[in-house]
This record gives C-alpha cells, structure tokens and sequence, in this order.
C-alpha cells in the first residue's frame, strides 16, 4: 500500500495523540514508505573556540552534507549552539532498531578524521521518527589544531595536485588546524593519504594528510 503525501501528513498528525506502542508502529510504516524520511541527520554544532572565522562552520557544515550525502543520508539543517558542554562528538539515535546507522554514521566521521565519535543512544523523545538522528559536533571536533606540517606545502582551492590551484604557502613547522577529510584515501605522487580541508593564516584549503604529524 502507498500512501498520499495527505494521508502521510495525516498520519503523522495523529500519531501525536497516540499511545507510544501504536505511534511507535505508525512511524515505523511511514518511514517505510519514504524512505529520504528513514535516513534524516541533523547537524548540531558547538561554537568553537577564539579564533576561528564566522565562515568556518558554514564551509564545514557544506563538506559534511556531501560526506553524509554520499553515503545515503539527507541532512535537512543545522544548528549552531554556545551554551552547551560536550567532551566529545555524539551520533544521537531514539530507537534501538536505528543503533546500526548510528553506527555506521559514527565510523564514517572517524575515517574523515573527526576525533571520538561515538553512537549514543537517548530516550524520551517518542516524537521523533524513526530514522532520523543528530550528529553533535564537540566545540574542537572540527578545528582539530594538533596538526603540524612536517615539510613546505601549499593549501590548494581543490583537493588535487595543480599548479593553478595554490591558495597560500605553508613552511615546514607551522600548526593548521583540519577541519574534516571526507574522500578517503587516494595516491597522490607517490604517497597514499586523504585529502582535507585545513585553515592556516586565514585562508581555508586543501592538503594531504601525510604531509602532516599529529600530535594529539
């Protein structure tokens, strides 16, 4: 059976008024029938710290959609808070039967360099359809600034090696900050690494993780 976008409307009207189970039940039909409806992620961010341009998150939150959105994920919006402490990064999920792509979510941003993500599951909150989750992004999930150039390099406006796409020269030592690394790993002249976005004296760019030592 199909369902209009009327009845679905309806549907989801009436399960507000439901007891839990039944509403439960509902959702679970409805996001079957759509199912962008079943892979929903919201973005939360924490304000990061002094120093980071009013740009930064609105470029990370542009790199992000097309992680999640090439792994099958609608990311519908996102939201920015200030008044919040998180340690660490959270892939937030409301029904046990979503814990496999919270899962999956988690490890997606892990291998883009996100550290300490981990799939949380939270209760109390019977509204919300199943398959739809939160990402919530630790204030330096982003802007990781243990980064250290161990040889010159350029960052560059595209993640490729081209002698027209040189933003700004980055000498052997200094600290950058990456935000995420979200194409996988790739040879590029010989070494093997994964392209990232970094910010260094202002400017947002591309670069080679293997180019670079980690310290934390």
């Amino acid at each position: 059976m199909t369902l209009t976008d009327q009845e679905k409307t309806a549907f989801t009207a009436l399960t507000k008024i439901m007891d839990p189970a039944t509403s439960n039940q509902v959702r679970e039909i409805l996001a079957k029938q759509d199912p962008q409806q079943s892979k929903r992620v919201f973005l939360q961010f924490l304000q990061p710290g002094v120093g980071v341009p009013e740009d930064y998150l609105k470029d990370a939150e542009r790199n992000l959609r097309g992680l999640l959105g090439r792994a099958g994920f609608t990311v519908p919006k996102s939201q920015t808070f200030s008044n919040i402490s998180l340690s660490g990064s959270q892939v937030r999920y409301f029904y046990s039967d979503d814990s496999g792509l919270a899962d999956k979510i988690a490890t997606l941003l892990s291998d883009a360099g996100v550290p300490h993500v981990v799939a949380r599951p939270v209760s109390g909150y019977e509204n919300v359809p199943h398959g739809q989750l939160e990402i919530w992004f630790a204030p330096d999930a982003l802007t990781d600034p243990g980064t250290v150039s161990t040889d010159d390099f350029y960052l560059r406006s595209t993640p490729e090696l081209m002698t027209n796409n040189k933003l700004v020269y980055v000498p052997a030592g200094q600290t950058v900050q990456r935000q995420i690394c979200p194409y996988g790993k790739t040879k590029v002249g010989g070494q093997t690494g994964r392209w990232c976005r970094m910010y260094y004296n202002g400017q947002l760019g591309w670069a080679l993780d293997v180019w670079l030592a980690y310290t934390d």
